[in-house]
């Protein structure tokens, strides 16, 4: 069989799409985007392989967005989008981590 056709198959059995894994992804999974265009992961492979992936693609793109405009990520006064709050709050995080309180 193609390779097209394994994921067909992989998927309707439940199966994760990473070829190293053979796990059961159970009823539903995750969506291995943007790993893979179609198809389905389970638990263990969306929290190390896809998250980490979807974290490090979105962190380019919101560099990219702040040197367009002669910012930094990391910049006060460059503010996010308001559906990145989180990431926000992950970034303050990650630069005040080591700083002894005051």
């Amino acid at each position: 069989m193609g390779k097209t056709t394994d994921v067909v198959i992989d998927q309707m059995n439940h199966i994760c799409v990473f070829p190293e894994c053979s796990n059961s992804y159970g009823e539903f999974g995750h969506n291995a985007y943007p790993l893979f265009a179609n198809g389905r992961c389970c638990e263990k492979c969306n929290s190390s392989l896809v998250v980490p992936e979807r974290i490090v693609r979105l962190h380019k793109q919101l560099a990219d967005e702040a040197d367009k405009k002669g910012k930094t990520i990391c910049d006060p006064s460059y503010p996010l989008p308001p559906d990145f709050s989180m990431y926000e709050d992950l970034m303050k995080y990650h630069i005040n981590r080591g700083k002894k309180d005051t």
